[in-house]
């Protein structure tokens, strides 16, 4: 007897809550699962980066998952997390130290803490260095570092056969 939609995603959510029990992802407080043609949704409150991250995680590991939506609030106890404006001027402040005043190239997203740093720099050395100094700024939840290296055409590494003829 073949199973039905319904029974499928009953399934899928049961194994979801057994990957989370195995996992150690607090699902008791308000941490609701739903599925849908094998697709989890994730919703509720969690404390940390780290809770949803594992609970996202947890979710792909169960049998029967296709796809995860995460859509979970993060509610941290304690003061009052630094707004998203504090955490762009803290991010251009450390990027004008490293990159030098009248560098363009590089900008700053920040939405809901999550900072997403985009643009140009010459080496991968700077990439590393820009994501390694904002990656420690305060009110953080996430931080996408979409830097390119693209080397400065005048002072970056020569082409073969480059030269006068």
């Amino acid at each position: 007897m073949e199973r039905t939609a319904a029974e499928r995603d009953r399934e899928i959510r049961e194994a979801v809550r057994r990957e989370f029990k195995e996992s150690g992802v607090p699902s008791k407080n308000g941490l609701r699962v739903r599925v849908e043609a094998g697709v989890v949704t994730l919703t509720g409150t969690v404390g940390t980066i780290e809770k949803k991250i594992a609970a996202a995680e947890a979710a792909h590991w169960a049998p029967g998952v296709l796809d995860v939506a995460e859509d979970l609030d993060l509610r941290t106890s304690g003061p009052p997390a630094r707004t998203d404006a504090a955490i762009a001027r803290a991010a251009r402040e450390r990027l004008r130290h490293l990159l030098g005043e009248g560098h363009v190239n590089v900008h700053v997203t920040v939405a809901d803490g999550c900072l997403r740093c985009e643009g140009r720099v010459p080496n991968a050395m700077l990439r590393q260095e820009a994501f390694e100094r904002l990656r420690t700024l305060g009110g953080l939840h996430a931080l996408i570092n979409c830097l390119e290296v693209t080397p400065d055409p005048v002072t970056g590494p020569r082409k073969e056969g480059g030269g006068k003829k």
